[in-house]
Formats: structure tokens, C-alpha cells, sequence
């Protein structure tokens, strides 16, 4: 639910600080989550990564943006490890 609250913020971009940083939070959580050889396939199953993708899509270079942009990636680079 964290992360799906900012959706609307992303386009037309106005995500601001506060509301990233709560994301990237509950984000750093998802990537331990990936991260774990125990919870990683069931994380898959989930497709929990599907979650990731708008974010990833965003054009905004502002900080807010390119924050959730890098912890996104963390997250999948999780995965790939």
C-alpha cells in the first residue's frame, strides 16, 4: 500500500521528499526480502517486481525521482545476485 500510494505523484511528476523517502524505505525492506535465498522465489511468485516498474519509468531528474529510480534497481539487483 506504501508504495502504491505515490503512483499519482509520478505522472504528472509531483512527488515530493518526504513521500520518497517513505517508499525507498519500504523498499530497502523488499530488497532484504529479495536478497534472501529463503523468501527470493516466493518474492518472484508474488511478482512483487511488476510494483517496481512505474518507478523505474519516470522522466522527473529531480532528487525525489532519482531516488526511487536507484532503490528500485536495488531491488532487482537483488534478485539477480
Amino acid at each position: 500500500q506504501e508504495i502504491i500510494s505515490i503512483y499519482p505523484q509520478l505522472s504528472p511528476p509531483t512527488l515530493q521528499t518526504g513521500a520518497s523517502n517513505r517508499v525507498c524505505n519500504s523498499l530497502a525492506l523488499l530488497q532484504c526480502v529479495a536478497s534472501h535465498q529463503e523468501t527470493r522465489t516466493s518474492f518472484l511468485q508474488a511478482q512483487i517486481p511488476l510494483f517496481l516498474y512505474p518507478f523505474l519509468n519516470t522522466v522527473s531528474k529531480s532528487k525525489p525521482f532519482e531516488y526511487l529510480r536507484l532503490t528500485s534497481l536495488g531491488v532487482i539487483g537483488a534478485l539477480v545476485k
